[in-house]
């Protein structure tokens, strides 16, 4: 019984991605919008006409495709900036890490010794 759950959740998985990436999701941000457009086309009309009013009055509507591109291009350099700050800051990340190590290391050793 493991086995087969295992097998059917690994193929949909596999199946979710292998569809994103034909789809093009992981590919250039023009595919990525692309798709994203293909989506809007498609949900928007659903869901304003299969939807009650009472459920859809305090959900913002879906970005449109320029809103989409906006934030990911602001996101995408944040993240960015984060990472290369991350980078330049690794040394003194280390370093703290190696000092707090070397004095929780220190000081179960002293413990030890004083124990015995």
């Amino acid at each position: 019984m493991g086995l087969a759950r295992f097998t059917i959740k690994a193929s949909l998985v596999g199946g979710i991605i292998y569809y994103s990436v034909q789809e093009g999701l992981w590919s250039k941000h023009n595919e990525s919008l692309k798709l994203y457009e293909k989506i809007h086309k498609n949900v928007t009309p659903y869901l304003k006409g299969n939807i009650p009013t009472e459920i859809t009055d305090g959900i913002p509507p879906i970005p449109s495709t320029a809103d989409l591109k906006y934030w990911l291009l602001t996101k995408w350099n944040a993240g960015v900036i984060t990472s290369i700050k991350f980078v330049a800051d690794s040394p003194s990340h280390i370093t703290k890490a190696y000092e707090a190590v070397s004095k929780f290391t220190q000081e179960k050793t002293e413990q030890l010794i004083k124990s015995e």
